[in-house]
């Protein structure tokens, strides 16, 4: 293989690979947020809703997000089913987030495993999943 053949090559997986930077670094950043020690996290009140719940909605929606805008091109190629990447993203949200509570009530001092947190992951995940359908048809990143 010639050098400009070589180049165009890693071209074009830096180009298919760039949409796969949000959601690392993203999960990144929520590991590092979620295993840190729990008297270094803010005491923050809310009245409706708790702001740790309101974190995890958030974030695990934009995970969500992040995933599909890295997997769709991925899924066009393959021609995969949306219902199927979608149903992988949100799995792959609930899994995650479900073993970061699980290190949190092992592992990490101060922290604890919460279901209730479990469960605002996965419907953030969800929430993500869906206001990326609908963000993306507009973006047209994806059709109808």
């Amino acid at each position: 293989m010639g050098f400009c053949q070589q180049m165009n090559t890693k071209t074009s997986l830096v180009k298919q690979n760039r949409y796969h930077i949000p959601w690392v670094l993203w999960s990144l950043i929520i590991l590092v947020l979620s295993l840190m020690p729990g008297d270094r996290i803010p005491d923050l009140t809310l009245t409706w809703i708790s702001p740790d719940t309101l974190a995890h909605l958030i974030m695990y929606s934009i995970l969500s997000w992040s995933l599909l805008l890295g997997f769709i091109k991925r899924e066009k190629k393959m021609n995969q089913s949306i219902i199927r990447l979608y149903g992988g993203v949100i799995l792959a949200g609930f899994l995650f987030g479900t073993a970061i509570e699980i290190i949190q009530g092992t592992l990490i001092y101060r922290r604890h495993f919460d279901v209730v947190d479990i469960v605002a992951n996965f419907f953030g995940t969800i929430f993500g999943a869906i206001t990326f359908k609908w963000t993306a048809i507009k973006l047209g990143i994806i059709n109808r």
